[in-house]
């Protein structure tokens, strides 16, 4: 393989070394997601319901990125699913959403996401699991072993005692808006050129 998971991690973190521009800032979100999707469908292939199914409207991602999440609370595809819906969920907006304004906690947030992707693929007996990571615990984690078959019905992600962190989004309009100094009526200005 020419390319790796890892190569676009290592291109998202080199994008954001020194004052990224705005761009370069989308751009590490967009690599940051494909890494991890891609690190994720190593360790876990999907399967051919999730690359060939006409019926189903939404993408080949968010097909795979809704069956991972439909494995048991504490399996690791679990996790990696959810993690991935929200690497995703920052992706769109970063590739998406030009009018909006990155917050700044966007991207240390896509960036930290990923690293965690990572470090639960690639070292799975030394990375927290998905429940104990949410809650600080002083006995150390036990890896879990990872589930055979998804769960049948769908489940909704358990809570956590960490509140979730917002993506605020600032609307580049109205900020120019504010900025913008006021503009004069067009009577005033048929009436200057006279």
């Amino acid at each position: 393989m020419s390319v790796t998971a890892k190569d676009f991690l290592d291109l998202a973190k080199s994008m954001i070394q020194s004052k990224p521009s705005e761009i370069e800032k989308r751009c590490a979100v967009s690599r940051a997601y494909y890494a991890a999707y891609h690190l994720a469908q190593e360790k876990f292939p999907p399967s051919a319901a999730d690359q060939n199914s006409e019926a189903d409207k939404a993408g080949v991602h968010q097909r795979y990125i809704t069956n991972l999440k439909q494995f048991p609370d504490k399996s690791t595809e679990r996790f990696i699913g959810l993690k991935l819906d929200k690497l995703r969920g920052r992706r769109v907006i970063a590739d998406y959403r030009l009018d909006e304004v990155l917050t700044i906690d966007f991207l240390p947030a896509q960036m930290s996401h990923a690293n965690t992707v990572f470090d639960k693929l690639t070292n799975p007996a030394g990375a927290t699991n998905a429940v104990t990571s949410a809650t600080s615990s002083a006995q150390a984690p036990q890896p879990q072993p990872q589930s055979a078959a998804p769960r049948k019905e769908e489940t909704q992600p358990s809570t956590s005692t960490r509140p979730r962190p917002k993506i605020q989004l600032i609307n580049s309009k109205k900020i120019a808006a504010i900025h913008q100094p006021i503009q004069k009526n067009k009577s005033e200005d048929d009436s200057a050129d006279k």
